[in-house]
């Protein structure tokens, strides 16, 4: 098995200090005038940017404690903290969702009419620009870096984007005499909220339910290139994105000294991994090629 590399993750960390002190920025500016114009979707708009930040300082936290080294107790090292992070910011955003929902729904009942100025207009569009900018860069870094975290937090920042737009929707509606539509924009952002909390959800319970990560047909391709493998089968991979455990079965001729079907095995353990570099260990099972021979 390769010994971690820790410079992906470093970076990692990097990337989610920064995106949480743009998105705390941020928040502050968009609660802060929500609260002066009363505006319920401007506010709402900034618990969602507040909820990005959280998000950006607990996968910081997941990724710091993902770096622990494999022991005699955890063999397998400690990635998953990285995707159990993941799976806390999707209960984190769900919950947020379900308060601006109800914060809403409350306000149906008595609309106030948000006081919409210029300088409110300019800090939608000022971290509007900022949000955007931050998402296209978190995004960027998580495929360069193959981190499933930073995308969710990208995806996440990008929900916020659409946010900000029904806001700035609902304040210039709301000047032309439809106070209504604040809180009807509250309620869209709850929507946008929950969905991406969802799709963040399914992601990360699909990792710690260990969901296979590759198709076994490409790595079966790579696999019987090399010479003297008869069948490759059984092929199961699980783990992260970034950081992948394979196991697999291949075929050598019955007669193959016992020396000989152990190098093979090496020949497919470093065929693979330089195939697929986020693949970081594979346990190749040997067996007899016997025509009659069932799968196993």
């Amino acid at each position: 098995m390769r010994p971690p590399n820790l410079f992906p993750s470093t970076r990692i960390r990097q990337v989610l200090f920064v995106a949480f002190w743009v998105n705390l920025v941020v928040a502050a500016a968009k609660t802060f005038w929500g609260y002066r114009i009363q505006s319920m979707g401007m506010r709402a708009d900034g618990t969602h940017s507040f909820l990005d930040a959280s998000s950006s300082l607990i996968g910081w936290l997941g990724v710091y404690l993902a770096t622990g080294l494999p022991d005699s107790t955890h063999p397998y090292g400690h990635r998953k903290f990285e995707t159990f992070a993941t799976f806390c910011i999707s209960l984190l955003i769900l919950l947020s969702g379900l308060q601006i929902l109800m914060e809403s729904i409350g306000h149906f009942q008595e609309v106030t009419a948000p006081q919409v100025t210029p300088a409110s207009v300019a800090v939608l569009l000022l971290t509007f620009f900022q949000s955007l900018w931050l998402s296209r860069w978190e995004e960027t870094q998580g495929k360069a870096l193959k981190s499933a975290i930073l995308i969710a937090d990208a995806h996440h920042t990008r929900s916020d984007l659409w946010a900000s737009a029904s806001v700035m929707v609902g304040l210039a509606v709301s000047r032309m005499g439809y106070p209504i539509i604040d809180p009807v924009v509250g309620v869209i952002i709850a929507v946008i909220i929950g969905r991406a909390g969802v799709r963040i959800l399914g992601e990360s319970l699909n990792v710690l339910m260990d969901g296979a990560q590759m198709d076994p047909q490409a790595i079966r391709g790579v696999v019987m290139k090399i010479d003297g493998i008869r069948e490759c089968h059984a092929i199961r991979t699980r783990g992260v994105t970034h950081y992948v455990y394979m196991d697999l079965h291949i075929h050598v001729d019955p007669q193959m000294p016992i020396e000989e079907a152990h190098r093979r095995s090496h020949q497919v353990e470093f065929a693979v991994i330089k195939a697929f570099p986020n693949v970081k260990d594979v346990v190749v099972h040997i067996e007899p090629h016997l025509e009659n021979l069932e799968d196993d």
